[in-house]
């Protein structure tokens, strides 16, 4: 359950259901489409995580500005296409589901509730079904919004202070509560190797 993203490895508990969207064969259809989706989403027990990952660990300077500095300049330009990244992966989410919603052997697994789902994914065995983790990514996104948990992964690089880091999380989040397009009650963090929090029981090295 190890992934490699933007000069990462991301470490997943063996119970999680996975998905690296870049790696997903739904990815090609999409991709040119306009939609931009994060490059995690995973599923934890009735959990719903998106995650997007920024690396500025091994950037290089452009004209001796830090590429933390030009997201630090202009917040707000940031912190919407976060947002539109995350707004993106919902929409991913639904279109994958009502394509799956249109096969007859999805039909009968549809009926199931969520606990049904959830029960289901539980088992290694229905892991192995992809229909089941998009079934039930719907239905948490549908009925318990609380359950979605938004993580930016941001990595500055240890040339940036904390001071920086602080200020730039302070800031896409008065951008975030000023502009509330995400449904109610979806929660959003800003995290990085430094910072994990341990309830995500994520494990995040650089390569």
């Amino acid at each position: 359950m190890a992934f490699k993203e933007s000069g990462l490895t991301f470490s997943f508990p063996t119970d999680w259901k996975v998905i690296k969207w870049d790696a997903h064969r739904f990815f090609g259809y999409v991709s040119g489409r306009g939609f931009k989706g994060v490059d995690f989403m995973a599923l934890s027990e009735e959990k719903l995580y998106l995650i997007e990952v920024k690396n500025y660990q091994d950037r290089r300077p452009n004209d001796e500005q830090h590429p933390f500095d030009l997201i630090l300049a202009d917040p707000d330009f940031y912190a919407e296409v976060f947002l539109q990244k995350f707004t993106d992966s919902f929409a991913l989410i639904r279109i994958v589901e009502k394509y799956y919603s249109r096969k007859y052997f999805f039909k009968c697994w549809s009926k199931l509730n969520y606990w049904g789902l959830k029960k289901l994914s539980s088992y290694s065995f229905f892991q192995k079904f992809d229909f089941i983790f998009w079934s039930r990514a719907a239905q948490v996104l549908r009925k318990h919004p609380a359950q979605v948990q938004l993580i930016l992964w941001l990595e500055p690089g240890p040339k940036i202070s904390i001071e920086k880091y602080i200020e730039l999380k302070e800031k896409l989040f008065s951008y975030f509560k000023e502009n509330p397009i995400l449904p109610e009650g979806v929660t959003i963090t800003v995290n990085n190797k430094n910072n994990q929090n341990p309830n995500f029981n994520i494990k995040v090295e650089l390569q």
